[in-house]
């Protein structure tokens, strides 16, 4: 007689696709858990979010068996992706994490071959420590202050107030007085900058903020009397343009004419790529608007003194370090 072996039937696969994502989560979400009822992440999931955006961890349920290429592209992974040891397939290019994220694993799992394989941070060989950051009071809890000495690539000669990711409004006179903050850096989470909200910060020098933000309040920065340089990283009119297309509304931005009084040192507002609308509220402000920051090329560049030059330059190094 003839043996017969029985066989499993693999498992179908239902895929977590872009449109799913879109339907599921925002152009900018934080954090990611993945709903049970899929099995397998599709290529380019996310891809309908378009640009880079950085999110806090992503969960991926135990039951998935398949992670394909470009999944959680073109997201950036702050902290953590949990990848169960249901999961025995990860394409090449699966995912990106950033200088301190790692992937949650088990020892003898698939994902742990692949975190060996790839060179990734992994919770089995241990999490990569992060540099410590000290904050400011105990009622700032909106802001932390990088440490000078803790890592080396966060060294600087200017105290910074760096605002976390996540974080969508400064509130009301948060830290109205303070003259121990250079320089504030905030990421593209940013939206609300609320009234008073660095009122008398006579130390400050320049203010860096994402395209996120939509509104900064009467007063905000008023009597700031050191305050040099603003750069408001405003997207520019060619990503409004592909905005329209994919049928997203443009990001409104309103200054109030009081948000910088009394900044007597104040002249410039900078940006990466030119803004009509950032252009209009700089008139109105009566402030110089440059949107050339590498080469600071630009018909105005003349005019700024090569101490703002390098500040700017400065911010835009820190920027880049910090992930931010």
């Amino acid at each position: 007689p003839v043996t017969t072996i029985p066989t499993t039937p693999a498992t179908k696969k239902k895929y977590f696709t872009k449109n799913t994502a879109r339907n599921t989560f925002s152009t900018s979400p934080k954090q990611i858990v993945l709903p049970e009822k899929y099995n397998a992440v599709g290529e380019h999931a996310f891809a309908y979010i378009g640009l880079p955006v950085h999110v806090d961890s992503v969960t991926i349920p135990n039951g998935y068996i398949e992670i394909q290429r470009y999944a959680f592209y073109p997201l950036k992974i702050d902290n953590f992706i949990n990848i169960p040891d249901s999961v025995t397939e990860i394409a090449e290019s699966a995912f990106a994490l950033e200088k301190y994220a790692y992937v949650v694993c088990s020892p003898n799992s698939y994902a742990y071959s692949y975190c060996k394989s790839h060179y990734l941070a992994n919770s089995v060989d241990g999490i990569p420590k992060r540099p410590e950051h000290i904050r400011l009071d105990k009622e700032d809890s909106v802001v932390i202050k990088a440490g000078s000495t803790v890592d080396e690539w966060l060294n600087t000669k200017y105290q910074e107030l760096i605002i976390p990711t996540g974080t969508t409004s400064i509130e009301k006179g948060a830290f109205r007085n303070r003259n121990d903050i250079e320089i504030v850096l905030a990421d593209d989470s940013l939206e609300f900058i609320k009234k008073g909200a660095f009122a008398n910060c006579n130390s400050l020098q320049c203010v860096y903020l994402g395209f996120g933000v939509r509104s900064i309040a009467s007063d905000s920065f008023s009597n700031c009397s050191n305050l040099k340089l603003v750069y408001i990283n405003l997207r520019g009119d060619e990503f409004e343009q592909i905005d329209r297309i994919l049928g997203k509304e443009p990001q409104d931005l309103w200054i109030s004419e009081s948000a910088f009084s009394g900044c007597s040192q104040l002249k410039y507002i900078v940006s990466l790529s030119y803004s009509k609308k950032l252009d209009s509220i700089c008139k109105a402000l009566h402030l110089t608007y440059v949107y050339d920051d590498i080469t600071l090329n630009k018909k105005s560049a003349s005019s700024i003194p090569d101490e703002l030059k390098l500040l700017t330059h400065h911010v835009i190094r820190r920027v880049a370090q910090l992930h931010i």
